[in-house]
């Protein structure tokens, strides 16, 4: 069943999970940028591919330019495609912070296709991809906006197997002790954004993702505490707005 976008607060959750404070892991880096405006802007914030980082990774990623691999680099590539295609199902908390303010929550991934980014603090909001698509809702005034999951960068972690050739074009690779990042854009459409992959090492573990557009829009999600999971609620992917109150 599509994502349908509609008015409405979306009814509690079961499975929203209580956060816990915590400190963040001490190189942890976004996952998924989204902007806390109007659920309008958002989703053109996400055409751009909205990222962040500090501002030496950012001039060292501004290239779109394929980075000629060395056999050290392919090996690498491999060892993080791997990774990430074993990375089916998991939930993590996360803080942002950036242009548009501060922000907290918590997220699921379930490969292939479906995500919900759920934000807690300090006004809840909801992204969700599904069948597709991706709407963004706004819980509390009942604004919803949808679009296709391909017209952003977000579909490079989304397919049922990760590919970092071919159809994804590696532009940066960068390895500092303990840490390594990656950085991509889609091969055929490479305006459509850049996501950065961050890691610790070793083992290799995924701290987040960036986000990155051409004039240099940036926000951290920074994600601790990731949790594989061995399933998921399939539902938890579903948007069911509430009904309009009687009268």
């Amino acid at each position: 069943m599509p994502l349908r976008g509609g008015a409405g607060t979306p009814p509690a959750d079961p499975h929203r999970r209580a956060m816990i404070t915590s400190e963040p892991a001490a190189f942890a880096h976004p996952f998924v940028a989204m902007r806390l405006a109007p659920a309008r802007r958002w989703l053109a914030v996400l055409r751009r591919g909205v990222s962040v980082l500090g501002a030496s990774v950012l001039a060292a990623c501004a290239t779109s330019s394929p980075k000629v691999l060395t056999a050290s680099d392919l090996a690498t590539r491999a060892e993080v495609q791997d990774y990430l295609d074993e990375l089916r199902f998991f939930h993590a908390r996360f803080t942002q912070s950036g242009s548009d303010g501060d922000a907290e929550g918590i997220l699921w991934l379930a490969r292939p296709g479906r995500l919900r980014v759920e934000y807690v603090e300090p006004r809840p909001r909801l992204m969700l991809a599904n069948h597709g698509r991706l709407l963004v809702a706004d819980q509390v005034t009942g604004a919803t906006t949808t679009m296709p999951v391909s017209n952003t960068p977000l579909d490079i972690l989304l397919g049922d197997k990760v590919d970092l050739s071919g159809a994804v074009t590696v532009t940066a690779l960068q390895r500092q002790p303990g840490a390594l990042q990656l950085s991509l854009i889609k091969t055929g459409a490479p305006n459509q954004g850049r996501l950065t992959l961050q890691f610790t090492t070793p083992p290799l573990a995924l701290t987040g993702v960036v986000v990155q557009d051409a004039a240099g829009h940036t926000n951290t999600l920074r994600l601790f505490g990731l949790f594989r999971d061995t399933t998921v609620d399939p539902a938890m992917f579903h948007y069911h707005p509430a009904a309009a109150p009687a009268g």
